[in-house]
């Protein structure tokens, strides 16, 4: 009887620890689900203005960055003396230079989008 008793024993020590080692192993799993790769998105932005036709963004547009807005502004792209009056010397008399628009033109302001795919 006392054998039997121990083989009982014995069994139920046997299928408790490998039942065990099973369950530890769901345990971690449901504890650890993050263990996944996860992809995040990050979105960059940039503001780009050129004016008076002087550059272009196509380095940007090369590199990835999409146009998201575009704007445009009319400016005074360069000055110039002129008389303040038809009479005047411009070089004796104090009051008589005075600065004028020479040529206007248009400042594009674009603001410039990329996605940045980052892995964890």
């Amino acid at each position: 009887m006392i054998k039997s008793h121990s083989y009982a024993a014995f069994l139920f020590s046997i299928t408790t620890l490998l039942a065990g080692c099973s369950s530890l192993q769901n345990l971690e799993q449901i504890l650890n689900p993050l263990k996944l790769d996860i992809q995040t998105q990050n979105i960059e932005t940039k503001k780009i203005s050129i004016s008076c036709n002087k550059g272009d963004i196509q380095d940007y547009l090369d590199e990835g960055w999409t146009v998201d807005q575009t704007t445009e502004e009319e400016i005074i792209c360069s000055w110039k003396s002129s008389k303040s009056s038809p009479g005047c010397n411009i070089n004796s008399d104090k009051g008589c230079r005075i600065t004028v628009p020479a040529k206007t033109g248009k400042r594009i302001n674009y603001i410039l989008e990329r996605k940045i795919n980052r892995n964890n």
